[in-house]
């Protein structure tokens, strides 16, 4: 593996903004790499009004930080066996993704809000919430640890030397915390802690 790939996983959360009328109902969310499909959640059927939840983690993938990077929400016609795209993100680096979840929180904690363009109806967009998660490799502990050093750095200003000492079980408490979600908006990217997001 190239020293310059970092191995990440995405995690489908759920997707909100269609239409309560809407008779979309069988639906699953794919990534696309460099225009070739690189994953895809199970199929789940949507109920009435209520927004179609995964809580998924598609499979490891090799990335650079320039690896362009697309999501689609793809509705399944069963009867047919036929399918059709009926929502788009648009495609954004690896770097430009980490940067809205945060570079020192690529976890199970913190989340994306990223904006769908609605095939139908038009000009419309929907919301799909995602995680990011960097599996380890040298590269990645290296970057941990330099993130470590900077929050330690950050904080040791207001708190006292002794909570340095951090019990195990304070760290699983911690590790249940609300997620923190971020926002994109499509022509620019900005990042703000608003909502409450599981993943």
């Amino acid at each position: 593996m190239n020293s310059d790939t970092r191995r990440i996983q995405f995690h489908i959360d759920s997707l909100s903004g269609l239409p309560a009328s809407s008779p979309l109902r069988t639906l699953d969310v794919s990534v696309t790499v460099a225009e070739s499909e690189a994953g895809r959640t199970s199929t789940v059927r949507r109920r009435e009004g209520a927004d179609p939840t995964w809580q998924e983690n598609l499979p490891w993938l090799p990335l650079s930080d320039f690896s362009l990077i697309r999501f689609d929400v793809t509705q399944r016609i069963p009867w047919t066996k036929s399918s059709r795209v009926i929502a788009s993100s648009n495609a954004l680096r690896l770097d430009q993704l980490i940067q809205l979840q945060g570079d020192d929180h690529l976890d199970r904690d913190h989340a994306i809000r990223l904006p769908l363009t609605l095939t139908r109806p038009k000009k419309s967009e929907a919301v799909l919430v995602l995680n990011i998660r960097e599996l380890s490799t040298k590269n990645s502990v290296t970057r941990e640890a330099a993130a470590f050093v900077r929050r330690q750095s950050s904080s040791s200003i207001d708190k006292p030397a002794s909570s340095d000492l951090v019990e195990s079980s304070t760290i699983m408490q911690l590790g249940a915390a609300t997620p923190k979600v971020h926002f994109l908006t499509v022509d620019n990217i900005t990042s703000a802690d608003t909502i409450s997001s599981s993943s």
